[in-house]
């Protein structure tokens, strides 16, 4: 196979084709190129035969067709005129290509949003393979609510040929969060996450007085989190370690499989950190095999996801915070008896915390020694998280430091991460630290304790200046003495 240019994209030598007895329609037979050669829109490939085989006969068609006024025309390449011994002929070879695999899931691009009428938006996209899609949408910070179920066939909508759309039904002046899940022949999945407005109508105005204030923001995990950067930053011969972002605090899962069914799980890892980088790792795989895994991080709350099948997998229309991606891989060759693995060793690191406050705002220092595999090419990035998993600093630490401070934030409990950055590759040092709020110098027992003697003490007062009272004057008898004339001597006490 070449391209315009004459570049041979793929050949396939010594190819044996045994004896075919003749039958009507011919017999198929297919020819497997080394490897799958991308094919651009608009470009002009060439297939070459070349063939000592005597006898050798290959159906051909019409390289030009005429149609009635009301035929449908369904075609799925166009073929070019054939050529026999640089001679072009007036008729076509009879071929197909296709692909044999496809691990990669559908890039979709040239996503938007378009409003038709007061009560329709339209959401456009390409890919740039046919897909089946399925489309799930709601109230901006709220669970989705509705969705467009698979159409069970795939649509081509290439760039610059053809889009995939479907109108939502949508209440007017209203924000709207949405989700598009879109997979391949092959069941390879991609999803997109975006918002939109719906058209603006007028309203009989408000009555004048005073404005209504500003409604509090809603639970910002009220939809999944967007995963992006899916990488395969390391991998040998019996491990891998798969890298990924998420746009909201989410945790990390990694399954792997030697089927994309799920039926040979071989293994099951996850991280409960909530956080937006997420890195997780399996050793002992096997030599020279091809995996299928998949990665998944869920918002915090309830959430479930029904797994089909690694290739396909069916998300619920709503209280769905979980996203996921499919991936496949192969481990390299065992090395040779001398070469020492390279796995990752688990690091004894820490990170201490220590928080200092006015009562009001509090200042977080955090400190972590160095990594034991030397400093990282892109230094360190700091996040830290309140009680309720929302990040609240992001701080960048160059390489060589290992102590930073997180100011002005309101007292409370926070969790700290640190990452090593090398070359864009996020991996945490240590595990997650938590900085605890200090304790006031008097407590709320304390007080409540403090109170209660207080008012003992005062009830104790009160008594006693009460039998003062009562006893303030008493008589007291004085006996005669033999030198004195006998009386009454009133004393006081």
């Amino acid at each position: 196979m070449r391209n315009s240019f004459g570049t041979v994209l793929a050949q396939k030598n010594n190819v044996f084709i045994n004896p075919i007895p003749l039958k009507e329609g011919g017999t198929r037979f297919h020819i497997n190129l080394p490897a799958q050669v991308p094919l651009n829109i608009n470009e002009v490939y060439e297939l070459e035969i070349i063939s000592d085989m005597g006898g050798l006969g290959l159906y051909y068609g019409a390289s030009v067709e005429i149609l009635q006024h009301d035929s449908e025309y369904n075609i799925s390449y166009i073929p070019g005129k054939a050529v026999i011994d640089n001679e072009e002929q007036s008729w076509t070879f009879k071929y197909a290509t296709y692909e044999s695999q496809d691990a990669q899931p559908p890039e979709l691009s040239n996503i938007s949003a378009t409003v038709t009428n007061s009560n329709t938006v339209e959401i456009n996209f390409n890919a740039n393979e046919p897909v089946d899609w399925s489309i799930l949408w709601g109230f901006e910070g709220q669970d989705y609510n509705q969705q467009t179920g698979f159409k069970n066939y795939y649509t081509s909508c290439l760039p610059g040929i053809g889009t995939c759309n479907t109108p939502l039904q949508v209440n007017p002046n209203t924000a709207y969060d949405y989700q598009i899940i879109a997979k391949d022949e092959w069941g390879n999945i991609s999803q997109r996450t975006g918002s939109f407005n719906s058209a603006v109508v007028d309203t009989e105005p408000t009555p004048t007085g005073s404005p209504e204030s500003t409604p509090p923001p809603q639970e910002v995990f009220s939809t999944p989190p967007a995963i992006s950067g899916t990488t395969i930053s390391e991998l040998t011969d019996d491990y891998v370690k798969i890298t990924w972002q998420t746009n909201k605090a989410a945790n990390s899962s990694l399954l792997i499989s030697l089927d994309q069914d799920g039926n040979s799980v071989v293994a099951n890892v996850g991280d409960a950190t909530y956080e937006l980088a997420h890195s997780l790792s399996v050793s002992g795989l096997e030599p020279n095999t091809e995996y299928f895994a998949r990665i998944t991080s869920t918002n915090p709350g309830v959430a479930f996801v029904v797994s089909k099948n690694l290739a396909t997998i069916i998300s619920s229309s709503n209280n769905d915070t979980s996203s996921w991606q499919i991936l496949t891989f192969k481990t390299a060759e065992a090395p040779l008896p001398d070469e020492a693995p390279n796995n990752e060793q688990p690091s004894n690191n820490e990170i201490e915390t220590s928080q200092e406050t006015d009562g009001i705002e509090s200042t977080v220092n955090i400190s972590w020694q160095a990594p034991s595999g030397g400093e990282p090419t892109g230094g360190y990035r700091v996040d830290v998280f309140d009680e309720n998993n929302i990040l609240v600093k992001q701080i960048t630490v160059p390489a060589g430091e290992h102590s930073t401070t997180a100011e002005d934030l309101p007292r409370g409990d926070y969790t700290v991460v640190v990452y090593e950055d090398n070359e864009g590759t996020l991996d945490k040092i240590a595990p997650p630290a938590i900085s605890r709020a200090p304790e006031p110098s008097i407590t709320n027992t304390q007080v409540v304790i403090i109170g209660i003697l207080i008012l003992v003490l005062a009830g104790l007062i009160k008594i006693w200046l009460s039998v003062r009272k009562k006893n303030k004057f008493k008589k007291t008898i004085t006996p005669p003495s033999s030198d004195s004339s006998s009386g009454i001597e009133l004393g006081q006490i």
